[in-house]
């Protein structure tokens, strides 16, 4: 399992935070997910079989930008 804080742009209300967890919770093999609207992350916690391209993939497919 590993566990990672992303950077993410562009989310200003629960509703991006809400679209952010229910698109990324989707991806087989998260087991958790949780964004901070004040820091701007998300810290999303995976099983190894799952790429930070793909997590990336489904954030940037939300309409919000991964800065790291």
């Amino acid at each position: 399992m590993g566990q990672r804080v992303i950077k993410i742009n562009g989310m200003h209300c629960n509703h991006c935070k809400m679209t952010i967890e229910k698109n990324v919770g989707e991806i087989k093999g998260i087991n958790s997910i949780e964004v901070s609207l004040k820091n701007h992350t998300a810290i999303i916690d995976f099983e190894d079989n799952v790429s930070f391209d793909k997590i990336k993939k489904a954030i940037e497919d939300s309409g919000y930008t991964v800065t790291n």
